[in-house]
């Protein structure tokens, strides 16, 4: 059991034994309260801002609690943070680094979940999210769309899990709302843990920028599902036993061809000399042929709007650089600046080549207010009509394993950041 703890304190930071101790001080009596987590993909901070006060995010506002925002991790991509939600660590330490991905060690490639290599489970087995620890200590649980939680992780998925699948409308997510009320009304599963997955939110800023999402989308579509939702927990009288937290795993920004410049980085670089190159639009990452390294990493060094690290390079408040599949060679894109994808058979990740797509995410969230995320909280366990400082999203996992009542693994959130979103007997 010491040898065991050692391993867990190396792979993830000694600093991190100070919060985990307090998460098991903060232990209470077992809970009855079930919980459902909603992620509403790309869910800017500030979407909410002005809804009418009868609509469905003020109610749900007005009876819980809102964070300032919350920050995500780095890279503000969409896998790396589903699972810093999930599991509270850092990319390095969960070891999903991007949505596009190469394990050297296994010579596979991880493409947004798509394909049969990109469902292997060892792309995931390096931390345990909150439904295989709920799982493991008898909880049920319940995933809807959610990407990847229907894939074995340390060989235990939820009781019933769904698999993603883009769905391009609100009223899906209201379906799926509603699925997941009925699964957590219902005692013949004893479903106790509910999460519930949207991508409409992020597509559509994608596709239309997020200045249209917030001034048309969202106020018109978003907002009564979202009241829908709650007057559906209430038919269900789950209104008073039910732990809602709804949130997004980052923000966006224009990236239309006004608001940024587009860099085609495969004009500065042969591309003869790399072997694949991975992602594109906020960063990219190259896998340089032996010894074409330097090479390719002077060349790139001269353009403007980019940062260029060796892998060894990147700073440790990225908290990034330590696993195997970050590449060789990672371009951090500046705000104001797009980088195309490379139109070749080796680039991992495609996309528009020829102009920027009008909404983005991925830049680096420290000082970016577009990137940040929305946590909203509310239900038996939360405080009513308050707003707290700004949260981190590694921080939630502590809130929810404590909501499920379950030991916290070692992670890399603060519960001082969160507990004081909770009533004082709770």
């Amino acid at each position: 059991m010491k040898l065991l703890k050692s391993l867990m304190l190396v792979a993830v930071g000694f600093p991190l034994l100070i919060d985990y101790l307090l998460l098991l001080s903060a232990a209470t009596s077992p809970k009855k309260d079930k919980v459902l987590l909603i992620l509403l993909d790309a869910f800017r901070w500030d979407y909410v801002d002005g809804l009418p006060e009868t609509g469905g995010f003020k109610k749900l506002i007005k009876s819980g609690v809102k964070a300032e925002h919350m920050m995500p991790i780095y890279p503000s991509e969409s896998y790396p943070n589903y699972f810093a939600i999930a599991t509270g660590l850092y990319a390095e330490n969960h070891g999903v680094v991007s949505n596009y991905m190469y394990d050297p060690d296994e010579d596979v490639v991880f493409n947004m979940g798509e394909g049969k290599d990109s469902k292997r489970s060892s792309w995931f087995d390096k931390a345990e999210p909150i439904w295989v620890t709920a799982e493991r200590n008898g909880i049920p649980t319940a995933s809807l769309d959610w990407p990847s939680a229907d894939i074995p992780i340390r060989q235990i998925r939820p009781q019933i899990a769904s698999p993603y699948k883009l769905k391009l409308s609100p009223y899906s997510l209201q379906r799926s709302l509603r699925k997941a009320v009925n699964l957590l009304a219902s005692g013949s599963n004893n479903i106790h843990f509910c999460q519930v997955f949207s991508e409409w939110t992020d597509a559509l800023a994608h596709t239309f920028g997020p200045y249209i999402m917030k001034n048309y989308m969202v106020p018109m579509f978003i907002d009564d599902v979202i009241r829908d939702f709650l007057s559906y927990v209430k038919l269900k009288k789950l209104d008073q036993s039910l732990n809602i937290i709804l949130l997004s795993d980052h923000g966006m920004t224009n990236t239309d061809p006004f608001s940024v410049t587009n860099l085609k980085l495969h004009n500065f670089f042969d591309i003869e000399d790399v072997n694949l190159v991975s992602n594109h639009g906020s960063n990219m990452g190259i896998f340089p042929k032996c010894g074409k390294e330097d090479k390719v990493y002077n060349q790139l060094k001269k353009i403007s709007g980019i940062k260029v690290y060796k892998k060894d390079q990147i700073p440790d408040s990225y908290h990034l650089k330590n696993s195997n599949k970050v590449p060789p060679i990672f371009i951090e894109t500046l705000k104001g600046y797009y980088i195309s994808p490379i139109n070749d058979r080796k680039q991992i990740g495609g996309g528009p080549v020829s102009f920027p797509i009008m909404g983005y995410h991925g830049y680096n969230p420290i000082g970016f207010a577009d990137m940040w995320g929305t946590f909203i909280a509310s239900g038996p366990a939360f405080r009513k009509g308050i707003q707290v400082p700004a949260i981190n999203n590694v921080d939630v996992y502590n809130l929810l394993a404590h909501l499920l009542n379950i030991s916290a693994l070692p992670n890399n959130g603060t519960w001082n950041n969160v507990k004081d979103m909770l009533n004082a007997d709770l």
